[in-house]
């Protein structure tokens, strides 16, 4: 008892004010395994290679949609391998399972995504009825409160947290009334997940804007398809802009269209004119 006192207090001082108690908790308890390399620190790898492999094995599919030359894995490479050395941090226990498994299941959520379209050919033939809004800027000049402030109009809509954290659908059945009832579906599968890592994550979850389950929240999943634009890479991609800049925004945009296809198709009933808040790099 005293021991794990002592390494959460360790954790909590090591990382400052911005990380709750619960996660310099868990960051005490999984220090022993992390140290020893057991259960899920055994490969003691969360770089980019790594968590592909982990995705292809839990989710049995193996197409990234990028011809097997896997080129998405290089600015994700190159943030991590760069990022990491030039800010000198250290990884946490916890941070070090966050990196790995938030990685992972968007790795998951495009090869299940690639995979959909490959079984429904008619959601590639989804269309909108106007092009796509994309709201880019520098951080905090104004685009979360643009993009929250255009979101609300009755002809346009913004994809929620809910559907970035489950955006596949997992039903074969193609009618809307079908559709309709799975979306209902995933939103309750993943509401627990959100208030876990909410409540875990404590202040420093809600530190750049307010994050809400049912609420529009910025391009982060659909972007980090194929660029390192994830939670825990920011940091490391702010070491890494000149390198990551140099290799442009690969197919990004491609594979965003892709997403709001299907969450158009998925959801017929509901305006198809999306409104997006989107990294600079994506449209560079």
């Amino acid at each position: 008892t005293i021991a794990l006192l002592a390494g959460t207090v360790y954790f909590k001082l090591r990382s400052g004010s911005a990380k709750s108690i619960f996660y310099s908790f868990l960051d005490s308890v999984m220090f022993i395994p992390y140290t020893l390399r057991i259960g899920p620190f055994a490969a003691h790898d969360n770089g980019i290679e790594r968590t592909c492999i982990d995705a292809m094995k839990r989710t049995g599919l193996n197409d990234f949609d990028d011809s097997g030359k896997f080129s998405f894995m290089k600015p994700y490479a190159m943030s991590h391998d760069f990022g990491y050395v030039r800010s000198k941090c250290f990884y946490s226990p916890m941070g070090f399972l966050v990196q790995k498994l938030s990685q992972q299941k968007r790795m998951e959520i495009r090869l299940l995504m690639v995979d959909y379209f490959k079984r429904h050919p008619s959601v590639e033939t989804t269309t909108f009825s106007r092009p796509p809004t994309l709201i880019t800027g520098f951080t905090r000049t104004g685009t979360t409160f643009l993009h929250e402030l255009l979101s609300i109009h009755p002809e346009t809509r913004a994809h929620n947290t809910w559907e970035q954290m489950n955006p596949v659908p997992t039903t074969d059945d193609e009618s809307p009334l079908a559709q309709k009832q799975n979306r209902i579906e995933r939103h309750k599968k993943g509401l627990w997940l959100f208030k876990f890592v909410d409540r875990v994550a404590g202040e420093i979850s809600q530190a750049v804007h307010k994050v809400e389950y049912d609420k529009c929240e910025e391009c982060t999943l659909p972007c980090s398809l194929e660029l390192p634009w994830n939670i825990t890479n920011l940091s490391f991609m702010m070491f890494a802009a000149e390198e990551l800049f140099s290799l442009g925004a690969g197919r990004s945009f491609d594979l965003y269209l892709k997403f709001l296809k299907l969450q158009t198709w998925s959801a017929p009933d509901l305006p198809s004119h999306w409104v997006s808040q989107v990294f600079f790099l994506f449209i560079t």
